[in-house]
């Protein structure tokens, strides 16, 4: 069967025109139904792994990581096959300018036939020969929302780390080209999410921190996001954007925002804190704010509490469920549960 043939008729247009570069279409031999592909739109375009359930698929997970990337591979490994099993499919995204052929691109990429045709091609890095930025990432929940949501009935996001900036990012864009696809929108999950208010210009610890992050020979031996000045730039404006408060998303919408902030040193985040997840919280006037206890660092293992490796699948689902409508505002999770 041609590789144009295994995509599901659902997914090449049937109800209504997708985003799907067929060109790229590569099918995965690790399911039944899973694709590498490219979305394209006006705005631009991401790559990444569509996962489709055996049922007939009527909701869409897109799952954007944070920089450098590793938190799809992570996503697929520790949540993917139960959320196939209830019925989602998946979008996991790669960034732009995402390292092909590099020493780590086996875990970033996690796709040795993407990698193989990188190489028979010449191209280094996701998006070449486009130079990308770390402001391009921003648009690319936007960018797979617009390209895949025609043929769901409902459309959660969901994001770790600099993904939860990109998701508040991507939903002021949704709502500000008052797209067609908001209405299924049901959910938006932030983990660990960069959300805070820059404060201080230049000098706010939240912009000193990334400056720092960026310069290291560990991100760039992961990504191609070219120069610091022009990300950190990219990146104030995004913390800005985000708290204008002059795109209100419409109601249908329930924000959850976890953050890892337990009572010991190894239990708290090492790079957010829940005060990032508040100032979104005032900044959209509603939303669930969820403090994490169970999350844990190792210095054994370099895992750290920021990772959020102990979050469950089942809490995962719950709260990416739209029927999960919770009386409190404030949450958290423990040894004992969700309460």
């Amino acid at each position: 069967m041609s590789t144009l043939g295994k995509l599901p008729v659902s997914l090449l247009g049937k109800c209504g025109d997708l985003g799907i570069d067929l060109h790229s279409v590569i099918p995965l031999a690790e399911k039944d139904e899973a694709f590498w592909l490219k979305l394209t739109t006006s705005t631009g375009a991401v790559e990444g792994k569509l996962h489709i359930p055996r049922a007939e698929p009527t909701r869409l997970l897109i799952y954007m990581p944070g920089f450098p990337g590793g938190g799809s591979t992570d996503f697929e490994a520790n949540h993917l096959a139960k959320f196939l099993e209830t019925n989602y499919t998946v979008f996991t995204i790669r960034h732009n300018g995402s390292l092909l052929t590099g020493e780590h691109s086996d875990y970033y990429i996690n796709c040795q036939p993407r990698q193989k045709k990188a190489k028979v091609d010449h191209q280094d890095y996701i998006g070449a020969p486009a130079k990308y930025d770390i402001g391009s990432w921003l648009l690319e929940p936007f960018i797979a929302v617009e390209a895949l949501g025609e043929v769901f009935e409902e459309i959660v996001i969901a994001g770790h780390s600099f993904g939860g900036l990109s998701l508040f990012y991507s939903m002021r864009e949704l709502v500000r080209t008052r797209s067609k696809q908001l209405s299924k929108i049901k959910r938006v999950v932030s983990l660990a999410g960069a959300t805070g208010r820059v404060r201080l210009g230049e000098e706010d610890p939240i912009l000193v921190q990334w400056a720092e992050y960026l310069e290291t020979d560990w991100a760039r031996e992961r990504v191609a996001i070219g120069d610091t000045s022009n990300n950190v730039e990219r990146l104030k404006e995004a913390y800005h954007a985000i708290h204008d408060g002059q795109y209100r998303p419409p109601s249908n919408i329930h924000f959850v925002l976890v953050v890892p902030w337990g009572d010991t040193a190894d239990s708290t985040d090492e790079y957010i804190n829940p005060v990032e997840a508040l100032d979104m919280v005032v900044t959209l006037g509603r939303g669930t704010l969820i403090i994490d206890k169970t999350s844990r660092s190792d210095s054994e293992t370099g895992e750290l509490a920021h990772d959020m490796s102990r979050f469950t699948t089942d809490m995962f689902l719950k709260i990416a469920d739209s029927n999960w409508n919770p009386a409190k505002q404030i949450l958290c999770i423990d040894d004992k549960g969700l309460h």
